[in-house]
């Protein structure tokens, strides 16, 4: 009996015929599933690239926020997970400026510890 439900559900998720109703052929039900799950797995995605993590000489660090204003100014604050040397935030930083395709007059960049509030 229960690897029967477990069975319906899988066919009801996956749109295998046998499910609730439906129009011109189509499940509804397994429609709108499929679509929040796909919407739910864009979320995931775009969210894991606004959050993504860097290593330079073994620090990690991640963008907590980036801002410009027209050609004029960026504005980067970065978290760092440890303190790191001078050299390291200078890579830090080449790595940010190279990693935009539009050249700014001036960049500012904040790094944060772990211990420290954005």
């Amino acid at each position: 009996m229960q690897k029967t439900r477990k069975k319906a559900a899988i066919n009801n998720f996956l749109g295998e015929p046998g499910v609730s109703s439906t129009n011109g052929g189509i499940n509804m039900v397994t429609l709108s599933k499929r679509l929040s799950c796909f919407a739910a797995l864009i979320i995931c995605m775009v969210m894991m690239g606004l959050v993504h993590a860097e290593t330079v000489e073994g620090a990690t660090y991640s963008i907590i926020s980036d801002n410009e204003f027209r050609d004029v100014k960026r504005s980067v604050d970065v978290r760092l997970d440890r303190k790191v040397s001078a050299e390291a935030l200078r890579k830090i930083a080449m790595e940010l400026k190279n990693m935009e395709r539009k050249k700014y007059d001036r960049i500012f960049i904040a790094y944060y510890l772990p211990n420290m509030k954005a």
